[in-house]
């Protein structure tokens, strides 16, 4: 039994983008983008831009907990477009401001006396993840736009109570908070690391004087299909640790390799502030800049460095191009960044290589808790699995 995904919606609409500046009757809105997908509703909304429109249109498209917002537009041939994010309390009780799904996002309010917003969530969240919506590929463009008015006639869910909806989603919701915990404690880390290095006082030093940059190209081909890669794409703005990737097999054209604890420095675009740590070896785009200690016990204190905002201002002050600035190893390694002194040099990178140790260990976690949501999602929705089976799966997995 099932039922159709368009007998349990009350209300859906597209969304917008707003105007820089008010007109009469209009009110400030915050927009939330494909840009911040798939973490949205653990981001800072303070992050999300503010716009303005008219009332009468914010009062139909506003946000309210519980509402999905789905992508219909803007996915690429690597990434279709169709995924979602589940509106929580804490999100709009964060805002001054109503929020609101920006253009090629519709909104997706659930009549809640026929089913679990989050369980039509983690439906739409199953059926993406296995490729499955319904869209079509602009091939001028390889924009893929989701063909929303088919996919509500088409798509049916499963037909479990509300009851068992309730218990499905609180297993997967368990692996979701631990997941959302880990992500919070590498932000906090983040912020941590940033604090350490700000406080630094020493020598100042050029990056070219404590770092190299290893220029080993590599074709994919030649390696494990399975090993780590890292594009652009992958690089989270202003966040140190790397939380996504993909793997070899998913690109055919030369890239870069780098190892384990070297720094992955984004140099089309400096401005977007894409430096992370590299959790093991692997390739990445020859858009990213490896760049590794010469002692690797000082990785870390690297990693700070590179990561801070004034080393970052200092690239993008001294990239090339307007339109899309680059920079390169030759400018990156005359920067100038503050080192501690040699008595004090063991100390700092040790504190500082605690904290990574520890988000590492988190972020594996995490790696094998979503897994384990992944795999457990599908078997729940079809109830080829008891929950009470899925609650034990999860308990070991950590949640």
């Amino acid at each position: 039994m099932t039922t159709m995904f368009g007998d349990v919606v009350t209300h859906t609409i597209g969304g917008g983008w707003g105007k820089d500046s008010p007109a009469d009757g209009d009110v400030a809105v915050r927009i939330i983008r494909g840009a911040d997908f798939p973490e949205a509703e653990r981001r800072d909304v303070s992050s999300f831009p503010v716009r303005f429109e008219p009332a009468k249109k914010t009062a139909r498209r506003a946000l309210r907990p519980g509402d999905i917002v789905l992508e219909t537009s803007g996915g690429t041939r690597d990434r279709p477009t169709g995924r979602t994010v589940l509106i929580h309390e804490t999100m709009t009780s964060a805002s001054a401001e109503p929020l609101i799904p920006a253009s090629f996002c519709r909104l997706v309010r659930v009549d809640q006396t026929k089913a679990v917003p989050a369980f039509v969530y983690y439906a739409l969240q199953g059926l993406y993840s296995r490729g499955g919506t319904w869209e079509f590929q602009n091939t001028s463009t390889g924009i893929s736009n989701f063909q929303y008015e088919l996919f509500q006639r088409n798509f049916s869910l499963p037909a479990h109570s509300i009851a068992e909806q309730e218990a499905i989603v609180e297993v997967l919701g368990a692996l979701d908070d631990k997941i959302a915990a880990n992500t919070a404690f590498a932000a906090t880390a983040d912020e941590l690391v940033r604090a350490e290095y700000a406080a630094l006082s020493g020598r100042t030093m050029r990056v070219g004087d404590v770092a190299d940059s290893p220029r080993s190209g590599v074709h994919p081909s030649t390696i494990d299909p399975h090993a780590l890669y890292v594009g652009l794409e992958h690089l989270g703005r202003r966040n140190m640790w790397l939380s996504d990737g993909g793997e070899a097999r998913d690109v055919t054209s030369a890239k870069s390799k780098f190892e384990s604890d070297d720094v992955l420095f984004g140099k089309l675009r400096p401005y977007f502030h894409k430096v992370v740590a590299a959790p093991t070896a692997g390739i990445c785009s020859t858009d990213i800049v490896v760049v590794r200690a010469r002692n690797p016990w000082e990785s870390s204190l690297l990693l700070a460095a590179l990561s801070s905002d004034a080393v970052v201002e200092a690239v993008v002050a001294a990239s090339e191009g307007t339109r899309m600035p680059r920079t390169s190893w030759k400018d990156l390694s005359a920067i100038e960044i503050r080192w501690p002194d040699p008595a004090d040099l063991e100390l700092v990178s040790s504190r500082l290589d605690a904290i990574r140790a520890a988000v590492a260990s988190h972020l594996v976690e995490s790696q094998t808790l979503t897994a384990t949501r992944d795999a457990l999602l599908p078997h729940l929705m079809s109830g080829k699995l008891r929950v009470r089976d899925a609650e034990q799966i999860a308990s070991e997995a950590g949640a």
